[in-house]
Formats: structure tokens, sequence, C-alpha cells
């Protein structure tokens, strides 16, 4: 799988381990909805650059990224039930250091040994993971609490065209008319994902 088609493919995948793992009650409008929208981003970003899928470790480690993430979004949003939003993130930041430390450690001897650190990089790096890890994935992991992971996780499809907007507004990036197109379908696909009913429980 090249890298742009596996990183697409992660809203549909965290709502299959939501109806798998979650037992959430979706119909069938949703998984309509979810595969058009998933089908409009591959589609987006697979046509704006090269497509090489020669490097099949990397496709291979994005494709257990996703399936990591999906996998950790459902139970996050289950542990949210129980627990506050940053106590859950907090634990998972905790529980991931031996691996992230490790690698981290790795990757400065044998890539990064000869890079200089300033107080900028350091200061930006504090602002990411602060940003990213608490003021993202608290109000993240609340929403998919209350909307359920599989409609919640649609969101996710509009991330790159909201990369995009921040584009065009702080670096005046021109976008294309063909990108334009794309983000209304997935903001139709995921609109109706999120507001499609469940069937109803039938009782024995």
């Amino acid at each position: 799988f090249p890298v742009t088609i596996v990183a697409s493919i992660m809203p549909l995948v965290t709502a299959i381990f939501a109806a798998l793992r979650g037992h959430e009650n979706v119909s069938r409008q949703f998984w309509i909805a979810s595969v058009l929208g998933t089908l409009i981003l591959i589609y987006f970003t697979t046509s704006r650059g090269s497509f090489n899928s020669e490097d099949l470790i990397a496709d291979l480690l994005a494709f257990g990224a996703v399936l990591a993430s999906s996998f950790c979004y459902v139970q996050g949003a289950e542990l949210t039930r129980i627990y506050p939003g940053w106590k859950v993130i907090s634990w998972v930041v905790v529980m991931a250091l031996p691996v992230t430390l490790t690698a981290s450690i790795y990757l400065w001897f044998t890539v990064e040994s000869k890079a200089i650190l300033t107080t900028q990089a350091n200061i930006g790096l504090l602002v990411i993971g602060l940003s990213s890890m608490y003021l993202g994935f608290i109000p993240w992991y609340r929403g998919l609490r209350d909307a359920g992971t599989a409609r919640g996780a649609q969101v996710q499809q509009l991330q790159v065209f909201m990369a995009l907007g921040w584009s065009v507004l702080i670096l005046g990036e021109v976008v294309p008319p063909s990108t334009l197109i794309c983000a209304v379908g997935i903001v139709a696909a995921v609109t109706w994902a999120i507001f499609s009913r469940q069937h109803p429980k039938v009782k024995e």
C-alpha cells in the first residue's frame, strides 16, 4: 500500500475498530458515506504528487501506524467514559515513553548527532508536544465519546483540507479548483456519516 492511501483510510479503519471492539451500532448509510469520503481522500492525496510504492518497509510501517492509531482511538474513547481525558492521554504518554525515548536516543546518535540545539527549536518541540497531546487529544477523546467513535473519527477526513486552508491564509498558497471540489465532497460525506441514524436494536 502506498503511504498516501494507507494514511487516507485511517477514519474508515477507526470506524471498523469501533464497530468490532466498541460494539457500536451504525447504519448502512454511515458505511456508504465513510467509504465515499475515503475514496475521495485517496483520489485527492494520490493525485497531488508522484506515486511511489517501491518502499515496502515505509508502506508497512505506515499501515501498522494506522492500525495502532485507530485501535488506540477506540480504546481512548472507551477509557474517557471512566477517567478524565487529561488522565487518559497522560497515561498514554507515560506508557509509550520506553518506546519513544529509546527511538529518540537511537535517532539522535544515528541521524541527528551533528544537529545544533537552539532555544527556538526546544520551545517549538515543547509547544508541539503539549498542543498535540493535550490541547488536541483531550477534546478529541471527549468528542469521540460523545459523538460515538465511528462517527467522530470521520472528522479526520477534514484534516488535509483544513491544513490547506491554513496554508492559504498564512502562506498565501493558491488552491486549485479540483481541491475545492474534493473538499466539498469530503465535507458532504463527513456530514452524511455523522448524522446517519443508527439501526434500532432488536429486542430478543
